[in-house]
């Protein structure tokens, strides 16, 4: 059912397209950068990457047969600095734009699903949007379920995800969490097993009962091998 992350540089990370369309990448320091993570950043003002996105993800509904479509942006967003760009948030920019291409495929494929994660400087729901498209899923990670007993820490995160309720169509929201840490910096070095904290897990998971889809983990590595698979996938 759910094909992310970062989806969206399947569409404009190839050389072909690099070549063919800088327009689709975002403008930093006078230059369209194409290389960032290899695959480039996006201009998420850009018409042409507007519909080529749309057409990608009618491709994979019609010919790969997807239930839903990922276009998460690149990892490490990088703020456009384009005339149309420049004056806007990350989250209008992304989320702007996410359900942009979820209503021109709703026209075609009502029972299909565009998905997105709320991440880093997209974290948050936009103002900007009252009421996304019926068919936006929004995978929602990484805000330390390790500190679900501390009250400020969860004050903070069901704000936010009632915040997304209130925007989404029911059931659209992907929960997901980063067991490596509180999403710090040194969080590789700091392994937070799931069997540590089953009460903060079970209090999310009541919470999120009938506003998520279902629930999706990251279990540790370090560095790039399993650190302890057995107790890591409890999540």
């Amino acid at each position: 059912y759910y094909t992310g992350v970062h989806g969206l540089t399947d569409v404009h990370g190839s050389p072909e397209t690099k070549k063919a369309h800088p327009e689709f990448y975002a403008l930093i320091g006078g230059q369209r950068d194409t290389e960032h993570k290899g695959k480039g950043t996006p201009c998420f003002s850009s018409e042409g990457l507007f519909q080529e996105t749309v057409n990608y993800c009618r491709f994979m509904f019609d010919e790969v047969d997807r239930q839903a479509v990922d276009i998460w942006p690149v990892d490490g967003l990088k703020p456009c600095q384009c005339e149309l760009c420049k004056d806007k948030t990350s989250k209008e920019l992304v989320w702007g734009f996410v359900n942009r291409v979820a209503t021109e495929t709703y026209k075609t494929h009502p029972d299909r699903v565009v998905s997105c994660g709320a991440y880093t400087s997209y974290k948050e729901a936009p103002d900007s949007i009252e009421k996304f498209s019926p068919n936006v899923m929004v995978s929602i990670y990484n805000y330390g379920r390790i500190t679900f007993l501390d009250e400020d820490r969860w004050n903070y995160y069901t704000g936010n995800i009632d915040k997304w309720a209130k925007k989404l169509a029911p059931g659209r929201i992907r929960r997901g969490e980063n067991n490596l840490s509180n999403g710090s910096p040194r969080r590789r070095d700091q392994i937070s097993y799931p069997i540590i904290f089953p009460r903060a897990m079970a209090r999310d998971l009541v919470y999120m009962k009938g506003k998520s889809l279902g629930e999706g983990a990251e279990s540790p590595q370090i560095p790039g091998r399993w650190k302890s698979p057995g107790v890591d996938h409890l999540a």
